[in-house]
């Protein structure tokens, strides 16, 4: 006969591990959005940094005459510069976060597998093997 405490103790073992399941898949969600997000928007930097090279270059070769009216078009280009390397670095820390977030969470899952496992093999309900295989498709192959 099961032990109804370690029946419920169980229980709340699989919902802790659901949760920290849940937790970890959204926030590898959002450390991939983020990684794409910053991937655009250092490509935009490039592509700032070549257009302001270009400009630079213009503006020292050209006459008094163009100077002056190519210099507002070089501020302009440096300030939106200045604003995606600025955006770029605020993604770069937001990103670095949330990938430490991420490992945190994917520790505390283990921790959660680890004693949803012992808690379902004391209520008889494990079979002593790696039965993350079905909720993760990744650990189908291990198998």
């Amino acid at each position: 006969m099961v032990n109804p405490a370690t029946l419920a103790r169980a229980e709340r073992c699989m919902v802790q591990y659901d949760r920290a399941y849940d937790a970890v898949v959204d926030m590898r969600i959002l450390v991939d959005q983020d990684q794409q997000v910053l991937n655009t928007t250092s490509q935009a930097w490039a592509a700032e940094l070549s257009l302001l090279e270009t400009a630079i270059e213009v503006f020292r070769s050209s006459d008094d005459g163009i100077r002056s009216t190519t210099r507002d078009s070089l501020i302009a280009l440096a300030t939106r510069f200045n604003h995606l390397e600025n955006t770029m670095a605020v993604l770069n820390n937001r990103w670095e976060i949330r990938v430490a977030l991420l490992e945190d969470l994917e520790a505390k899952l283990d921790v959660a597998t680890v004693r949803m496992e012992y808690f379902m093999d004391l209520a008889g309900g494990g079979d002593g093997g790696n039965d993350d295989a079905q909720f993760d498709p990744d650990l189908m192959d291990e198998e």
